[in-house]
């Protein structure tokens, strides 16, 4: 199996928040021994990528909107388009800088929401710990400024093995 891997490439893509990169590899597979093979391996392959590779968004910025969530997943879109043709000897390139004129849209446009987004959630939270510190809660003024400041507390995390059991000293 080692001798059938001919070349692997990972494709960067700075659009996405996520540390996952595009794995590209090229196998050479005998031709008497391509159909089976060849279905088995994209078979497993599949199977691996649905169980493992499950598509999660992060929820982390409660204050995006979903129309801005749509343009995000539009410009990846596109962004994917510019990638795989950018490597494409027979792609022209006027049709390459087109596509990459079709990304520069929906890149401004998530810039401007995203910023605008924001401001509207950060004054809700200002609006909301203004009324709350009139109420004279004092608990609830406190988490709204340390949400809104990014301020997290160190969480101390324990360290179990793998029956459940928690590895007190590591010796």
């Amino acid at each position: 199996m080692q001798r059938c891997l001919e070349d692997a490439r990972t494709f960067r893509d700075a659009d996405c928040s996520s540390e996952h990169q595009l794995v590209v590899t090229r196998f050479k597979l005998k031709i008497k021994t391509v159909i089976k093979p060849q279905r088995s391996i994209v078979e497993s392959l599949k199977e691996v990528a649905q169980e493992v590779v499950e598509y999660n968004r992060k929820t982390k910025e409660q204050w995006i909107s979903e129309s801005t969530w749509d343009i995000i997943d539009q410009r990846a879109k596109v962004k994917i388009l510019v990638n795989r043709h950018e490597h494409n000897t027979t792609c022209t390139r006027e049709y390459l800088d087109d596509l990459k004129a079709h990304y520069i849209r929906p890149n401004k446009q998530v810039k401007t929401r995203t910023r605008n987004d924001k401001r509207v959630y950060l004054e809700t939270m200002a609006d909301q710990a203004e009324v709350t510190s009139r109420w004279r809660n004092s608990r609830t003024v406190y988490a709204i400024t340390t949400e809104v400041a990014g301020i997290s507390k160190a969480s101390s995390t324990q360290v179990e093995n793998e029956e459940g059991i928690l590895i007190i000293q590591i010796t």
